[in-house]
């Protein structure tokens, strides 16, 4: 069994197993008993694609099956370039965050670091859209308004943040708006209310934020797991 707090059905969707000649066909036969003396049995076959689109979906254990047989999928802390898939296991806080424009979505961001007590440690910025939350899902009615998982949702919440961090002076404008994001995070879910989480992503791209390493990526799945002991 696996504890989920995140899931992206987007991401999940992209995958597809081989099609099956039956996926998508619904009803019954028609069969004709003229001159038999037996009743007709009338019936109907129709095409759904709707049904042949969740034929194809595979399960998200076969997802990283057929990832891990296709990507040399990486330690989160291991140099990585963009479109690569990481697998990551650390304490990680996350909170919603918006950027307060009528016309923009909100963005679940995970963050964490490897040594929580070493302000130098590398650290994981994680970025997905809420109605992925597991919580969510299951809470009521997903909104009409889907964000997916995709690196445009995270890029148009940083065009919105002001960027006037103090301790951000010599730094590049997208490097102050990262260092603003965890600031927000850490306001809103502070270092004691992280938890131990596992999970797959596929990286987005890493920054040197003044030697802080920042490794930035969209997960497929984020779940509990119990603390090392």
């Amino acid at each position: 069994m696996r504890e989920l707090v995140y899931l992206s059905q987007a991401k999940l969707q992209q995958f597809r197993k081989s099609a099956s000649k039956r996926d998508g066909l619904g009803g019954t036969f028609k069969i004709s008993t003229a001159g038999l003396g037996l009743p007709a049995v009338e019936a109907g076959l129709a095409y759904d694609a709707a049904r042949a689109a969740a034929g194809t979906t595979p399960t998200l254990d076969q997802a990283e099956k057929y990832i891990r047989s296709k990507w040399p999928v990486r330690w989160w802390t291991e140099e990585t370039e963009p479109g690569e898939w990481i697998q990551f296991e650390t304490r990680l806080a996350y909170a919603v965050l918006s950027d307060g424009l009528a016309s923009g979505q909100p963005v679940l961001f995970f963050w964490g670091r490897d040594d929580p007590r070493d302000e130098r440690s590398t650290q994981l910025l994680l970025h997905g859209s809420p109605q992925h939350l597991i919580q969510a899902a299951t809470g009521g009615p997903p909104s009409n308004r889907m964000s997916p998982s995709l690196s445009a949702g995270m890029f148009n919440y940083l065009n919105a943040v002001a960027d006037g961090r103090a301790d951000g002076a010599g730094l590049s404008s997208a490097d102050r708006r990262l260092l603003r994001v965890i600031q927000e995070l850490r306001e809103l879910a502070p270092d004691y209310s992280a938890a131990w989480l596992s999970g797959m992503a596929r990286t987005s791209f890493v920054a040197d934020l003044r030697g802080r390493r920042l490794v930035v990526a969209s997960p497929l799945f984020v779940e509990h797991i119990p603390p090392p002991r």
